[in-house]
């Protein structure tokens, strides 16, 4: 299966959507990034699109979801692992993270074949 998605970051009626082609059963390394000014997506390392929002409403921990929104709309898919930084991490933080994660799950290596 194969086809057009779209990451969502979620934020109180100023969401940021980002569509992209994906495969079903491939591991992709997704970042939601605010730096106080600009929020930014990014999909295996790369920009995917990016805004500057108004209304901030991440006042408090309870805001932080990760996976759904608000109430009743889930992720479709898996998440394997979360991190969430004090800061906003630079560009190259954020390749060097996927560059690294990704190998944990297939991402980048060939397999050998079996003689």
């Amino acid at each position: 299966m194969a086809g057009t998605f779209q990451l969502l970051n979620y934020w109180w009626a100023n969401d940021l959507y980002a569509p992209f082609d994906y495969s079903a059963n491939t591991w992709y390394n997704a970042v939601a990034k605010f730096d106080g000014t600009t929020r930014s997506v990014y999909l295996n390392g790369t920009l995917l699109t990016s805004d500057t929002p108004v209304g901030h409403n991440v006042t408090t921990n309870s805001n932080l979801t990760v996976g759904s929104t608000y109430t009743n709309e889930f992720l479709t898919g898996g998440i394997s692992q979360v991190i969430v930084w004090k800061r906003a991490i630079s560009n190259l933080e954020i390749s060097n993270n996927f560059n690294t994660y990704g190998t944990r799950y297939g991402y980048g290596i060939t397999p050998t074949p079996t003689p």
